[in-house]
């Protein structure tokens, strides 16, 4: 450990290679600390948004419940096959976002944003969750029209089966 501005930092070992790099320039001369840090966050953020829909209410079965309540359906698909096709896109886009999520963490780190930038995207995260309560009928009225839409566009070329 060696202590920098105050903080103590870690020089080796597991520690070291997950935390994130502490300027640009540190990124660029340790390029495998760099890589090995990136792959850390944008993974671990990947599978922690897969597992966080499914914890909080929001994977397919109960999307697909909601919807049904609502007597929603997604164009083209019948009742039964909307619980198939949300399983199919839901868990793939929350591990998306979350590798985005992650991805954006690091450059707020490596541009060096106030705190850190795992910090800022809590910070927005909740603020956001928090509005999005107020207006979530609306959201899953959007997300359906989404839905229809990314099926349409994956029909056209072919790549839906």
């Amino acid at each position: 450990m060696e202590e920098a501005s105050g903080q103590l930092e870690a020089v080796s070992g597991l520690a070291y290679y997950i935390s994130a790099p502490r300027s640009i320039t540190s990124a660029l001369l340790d390029p495998l600390h760099t890589v090995l840090y990136i792959l850390f966050i944008v993974s671990a953020c990947a599978i922690f948004s897969k597992t966080w829909i499914e914890v909080s209410g929001s994977g397919p079965r109960e999307v697909a419940k909601q919807l049904k309540d609502q007597q929603m359906v997604i164009a083209g698909h019948r009742e039964g096959s909307i619980y198939k096709e949300l399983k199919r896109i839901i868990p793939t886009a929350a591990a998306f976002g979350g590798a985005t999520l992650g991805l954006l963490s690091f450059t707020a780190d490596m541009m060096g944003a106030m705190g850190s930038g795992t910090g800022i995207l809590m910070a927005v995260t909740i603020i956001y969750s928090c509005k999005w309560q107020q207006d979530a009928p609306r959201v899953v009225q959007i997300a359906s029209l989404m839905i229809d839409t990314i099926s349409l566009i994956l029909a056209q070329t072919g790549r839906l089966v």
